[in-house]
């Protein structure tokens, strides 16, 4: 079953890996397809790997094309967006089923799963809501939860939400806290990207010993010897905007932290950068001042032109790519503890952590008026990502823990 390689006139055997990815994994605009095309390259060293995507809608031709590039085999399934409604409304009045699993459960995928397995020997899937294709395989399989979602939904409703979210977050917590930690028994290795979130699902239940934290790393840190990039934008955020984390962020200091700026004689300009922002978010444009770009060629291009990049998270989980990215290329941020959670960071060292509006307008405040501040905070940035934040770690980590799956002794589902 696994593939061979001819090395020096020795035979090779590398195992074949499948992995099940709910969304096409590129280009890599936002964290959470950032994360997957990653551990995607650490399962490559570890094996040949298949991919399978789920996608809503046609999947972007060029984006197919490179994937194949990299891997030795994807296949892409697109649905009609309108089927995952359907799907949901389903899973919504299936009893203790999750509404995102539901969402992304179609019976041709299970057929195409069950039939790849057959050449596979071991099975990854991203995110729980891709568990329960893997569900009846004696396969060796591995998940990276990525989050403690439950935990994420769970912050969420201690802050202001339309009232269907509200009801789907309060209908999906029990459901969502139940079957991750149930998937974190079932697999051979799980993941999750921050000490809290292993925490929070550990204290509910989860296995201690298979639950492990898989950090996140960045790519293109900024020579110190680089050509300086004009800083032409004040405040920017860069970001997945169709999350509700990053809505409410941006919401947030649109609403809360800008007027405090203005009050205090202070117009600076802020750029929302990022695919699928919705009209709550492009309510919040205003000429001269606000800019929502949504998808862009290039988001990194605006966090190097930034003289300030911000995350003001106030809900979420997990290590925020965003102030990574940042960080690598050697511009302040602004974020909050909550931003910083799971990060090997100190505020006023590598960046500037502040909490509720009048203390983050101060830290906005004090960046832009200080350019020197603003270096020695870029350039100590730039050295903790380099010394900390590399993926070359986080390959290995998933090349070892492949090889350990693998080598377990046989079990049933």
């Amino acid at each position: 079953m696994s593939s061979v390689e001819i090395d020096s006139g020795r035979l090779m055997t590398r195992p074949r890996i499948l992995a099940l990815a709910s969304r096409v994994p590129y280009p890599l605009a936002g964290g959470d397809r950032l994360r997957v095309y990653h551990v995607l390259r650490g399962l490559q060293r570890a094996g040949d790997v298949e991919l399978l995507s789920l996608s809503e809608g046609p999947p972007d031709a060029s984006a197919v094309t490179h994937l194949r590039e990299q891997f030795a085999r994807v296949t892409v399934l697109p649905f009609h967006p309108l089927r995952f409604r359907l799907k949901a409304v389903r899973a919504v009045v299936t009893p203790g089923e999750p509404i995102q699993v539901g969402y992304y459960r179609f019976a041709s995928v299970q057929a195409w799963v069950d039939e790849a397995l057959q050449r596979s020997d071991l099975a990854f899937a991203f995110h729980v809501r891709m568990t329960d294709y893997l569900a009846s395989t004696t396969r060796p399989r591995m998940v990276d939860l990525v989050d403690a979602i439950s935990m994420n939904y769970r912050r969420a409703l201690q802050h202001q939400l339309s009232l269907p979210w509200r009801m789907i977050y309060r209908t999906e917590i029990p459901r969502l806290e139940r079957y991750e930690v149930e998937t974190t028994r079932r697999f051979d290795r799980s993941y999750v990207v921050a000490d809290a979130d292993r925490e929070y699902l550990v204290q509910r239940g989860a296995s201690g010993e298979r639950l492990q934290v898989l950090g996140n790393g960045t790519v293109g840190v900024r020579d110190d010897q680089e050509t300086p990039v004009v800083q032409d934008l004040d405040l920017v955020f860069v970001g997945h905007m169709g999350t509700q984390a990053n809505q409410a962020a941006v919401i947030f200091f649109v609403r809360e932290v800008l007027p405090i700026l203005h009050r205090r004689g202070l117009r600076p300009t802020l750029s929302i950068v990022g695919i699928q922002p919705g009209e709550n978010v492009r309510a919040l444009a205003r000429e001269g001042e606000v800019t929502v770009t949504g998808e862009v060629p290039d988001p990194l291009e605006f966090v190097r032109r930034a003289k300030v990049v911000l995350a003001p998270m106030i809900f979420g989980a997990g290590v925020q790519n965003k102030i990574l990215e940042g960080m690598a290329m050697a511009r302040p941020v602004v974020t909050t503890t909550l931003g910083a959670e799971g990060l090997e960071v100190e505020s006023g060292v590598h960046l500037l952590v502040a909490d509720g509006p009048e203390a983050i307008a101060d830290a906005v405040a004090r960046s832009l008026a200080d350019p020197e501040l603003r270096r020695r905070l870029g350039m100590s940035a730039a050295r903790r990502v380099r010394e900390r934040y590399s993926w070359n770690p986080v390959y290995d980590q998933i090349a070892a823990d492949v090889d350990r799956c693998l080598n377990c002794a046989p079990r049933v589902a």
